[in-house]
């Protein structure tokens, strides 16, 4: 159900924090199980320029998208503008982590109801190359605002409170658990008081809730969060561009086996012996212009005369010049 004020409010066993993809889950799983949950977003149900511009931020070092535009800051979060794209962890990608991918297996089936994925995904499929196997991505057409908005409003163990940011969180002296939630409603600053079973999901995203954590760590006024490696291991899968080259569309489907949705991955031996993350290659072809001017002859001439024409063209040009087709890669 829909709550606009915490007066007189009893903080229930949990409270969630950001209602994007894993919050709104994780309340509607909850509330299955019928626990009570307070869930607070801080956006509206639709999107608007005074809550994106909460995300506004400066990039220092790598170059980045810029804050605001990558993530929306409504009811339903970054799946408001995502592709869908899903595949599920390889092993090597816990190498690092204090669990196993055999953690989470038993989830999988459940994780793919929620997404409407129906199809099997496939794994490590035999490809031309040795160290390189085939693997594929489905894609999910699940809007998590479209799936549970409704719901959540009628629902009466999920307490819905929008246009509601936390900023602060306050520990005990002794950090045994949270006292207190400083959050902001109607620009008014109020406390929410937690319990000692209080529990608390931060579900904000990998940017936003470090950022919480480390401004209720800097604002402590003991040693919470101490010790914690907070905002250093942060992950994105950056993707770009790496190769061009010439070849036939027909001969390059076949290295997929004719499936749009297979891409090329490394294979788990190589993945150790060269210490890299994983990643994911396909084949991107450019569509064929039939009436072409003057520069289009010349563009062509880059792919079979590339070192000097190329060079050349782009100065005149002040473009890049893409050959046929384009070798893209995203690091996961």
């Amino acid at each position: 159900m829909l709550i606009n004020n915490l007066n007189d409010f009893q903080t229930p066993e949990f409270v969630i924090v950001g209602a994007g993809p894993a919050g709104t889950t994780l309340a509607n799983q909850l509330s299955l199980a019928n626990k009570k949950v307070l869930l607070l977003e801080g956006g509206g149900e639709e999107i608007n320029e005074v809550d994106q511009n909460r995300y506004k931020g400066k990039v220092i070092g790598d170059k980045y998208f810029d804050l605001d535009v990558t993530r929306l800051r409504y009811f339903g979060g970054s799946s408001n503008h995502w592709g869908g794209n899903c595949a599920p962890l390889d092993e090597t990608d816990f190498l690092q982590w204090p669990l196993e991918k055999k953690d989470l297996d038993e989830y999988k089936d459940n994780a793919k109801k929620i997404l409407n994925i129906k199809e099997k995904f496939e794994k490590y499929k035999s490809s031309i190359f040795k160290s390189f196997k085939l693997s594929s991505i489905l894609e999910s057409d699940v809007n998590f605002k479209e799936k549970y908005f409704e719901q959540f409003k009628k629902d009466k163990n999920i307490f819905l409170m929008l246009n509601t940011n936390l900023f602060q969180i306050i520990s005990d002296d002794s950090n045994g658990y949270v006292t207190e939630l400083l959050i902001k409603k109607d620009n008014d600053i109020k406390k929410l008081i937690m319990s000692k079973n209080t529990k608390i999901i931060l579900s904000c995203g990998g940017l936003e809730n470090s950022r919480i954590l480390l401004w209720s760590k800097a604002k402590s006024q003991n040693n919470f969060l101490n010790g914690l490696p907070l905002g250093k291991y942060w992950m994105e899968h950056p993707s770009g561009e790496i190769a061009q080259f010439l070849g036939e569309e027909n001969k390059i489907n076949k290295v997929f086996n004719n499936r749009k949705n297979f891409f090329l991955v490394p294979s788990k031996s190589f993945i150790q012996d060269e210490d890299l993350n994983n990643i994911r290659f396909s084949f991107m072809f450019w569509n064929k212009i039939y009436e072409k001017s003057m520069s289009h002859y010349v563009k062509d001439l880059v792919c079979i005369a590339p070192n000097l024409s190329k060079s050349i063209i782009e100065k005149i040009s002040k473009n890049v010049v893409h050959c046929v087709s384009v070798i893209k890669f995203s690091s996961e």
